[in-house]
């Protein structure tokens, strides 16, 4: 059973990933001439997404018609990324704050 922090760092990591991914995927699919998002400006989103975008964008000049392959891995990369942000943000919740009371000479 999930607590309530744990769900709500679920939740966080959801729409962390889903938007960090999600901007990386625009941008891949920009990269592609043939693409309706096509842009140069994309350049500048793939580089800021670059620990989830490396493997797509290697595809994509690698491939010439590799929209589908590149979907598949996006899916993936954020799957992976979505439980990373999930576990900083449940280990960062179960941290205790520093406190002197706790310390042995304190009081005494």
């Amino acid at each position: 059973m999930i607590k309530i922090a744990d769900t709500k760092s679920f939740y966080m990591s959801l729409i962390i990933s889903l938007i960090y991914v999600g901007f990386g995927t625009f941008s891949l699919l920009g990269i592609l001439t043939i693409s309706p998002f096509y842009n140069e400006l994309f350049y500048i989103g793939v580089f800021i997404c670059m620990p989830v975008d490396f493997i797509g964008f290697a595809i994509l000049f690698t491939e010439e018609n590799s929209l589908w392959l590149v979907m598949i891995i996006q899916i993936i990369m954020f799957f992976l990324f979505w439980a990373y942000v999930y576990g900083i943000l449940k280990n960062r919740k179960k941290k205790k704050k520093f406190n002197f009371k706790n310390l042995k000479w304190y009081g005494r």
